[in-house]
């Protein structure tokens, strides 16, 4: 059985990686290669907790644990063997709740996967997510941070890893241009403040010790992100002379 390509985009907030992803994936299937595009975002678990301010803020949706890693390995084992429909996942931000469902296989020659831990589901390394808690500080003592990876999905699928990186300033300036305008930051005081404890204390920190980390090696690497035309038309270019 020929295995399915993936192409794994990860990197830090605000880096481009859904707009790369997006890219590519509109290229390859304007050439008729059948194709899917998932994002970590997908599969971020249910927030159990009352949605107060205190609650949210305490909440680190950049720790690995936020992610519902079984729900997407199964998403992939489903692709992998081949099965007639595919459990996936959607998540709102708003409710915050996570809602498994199921889709007809399209049968796709590739997979694009973009998150900004999307490297770990295919790592020989893998967050010891039991270890972890997304209301502990990012510096927190995790005994044992990685472990064997326990899905060994590298069987069904050819990977390549694309490695977007950019420095703490422009993820910074990013980060806070999108987020106070998003709707849902007019109806928290003190929006800025909650932006700047975010970045300082929860999104920066897990770039630099989590997203950058030593076990995650990359073909590719892509500096300045999706700023970087040039690079990403050489990429995307690249993998379309591949699928010929």
């Amino acid at each position: 059985m020929e295995k399915i390509q993936v192409y794994l985009v990860q990197g830090p907030s605000c880096s481009g990686k859904t707009t790369l992803s997006k890219y590519l994936y509109n290229k390859l299937i304007s050439i008729d290669i059948p194709t899917v595009l998932l994002s970590t975002d997908m599969y971020y678990k249910t927030f159990k907790d009352k949605l107060t301010y205190d609650k949210i803020i305490g909440y680190d949706f950049d720790n690995p644990a936020a992610l519902n890693w079984d729900a997407l390995s199964d998403t992939f084992k489903a692709y992998g063997t081949r099965q007639r429909e595919i459990p996936i996942s959607s998540y709102s931000f708003q409710t915050k709740k996570q809602e498994i469902f199921k889709i007809d296989n399209i049968y796709p020659k590739v997979i694009i996967l973009e998150g900004i831990y999307s490297f770990n589901l295919f790592s020989k390394k893998f967050f010891n997510i039991k270890e972890f808690s997304c209301y502990k500080a990012t510096n927190q003592t995790i005994k044992n941070e990685f472990i064997d990876n326990p899905f060994n999905l590298e069987k069904y699928f050819n990977v390549i890893r694309i490695m977007l990186k950019f420095d703490k300033e422009q993820i910074k300036d990013l980060r806070f241009e999108r987020d106070l305008k998003e709707k849902r930051m007019t109806c928290l005081e003190n929006a800025k403040e909650f932006v700047e404890t975010k970045f300082e204390t929860m999104i920066w920190p897990a770039t630099k010790r989590w997203i950058y980390h030593s076990n995650f090696t990359y073909d590719l690497l892509i500096k300045d992100g999706s700023f970087n035309k040039d690079a990403c038309e050489i990429v995307c270019n690249g993998i379309l002379r591949k699928q010929d």
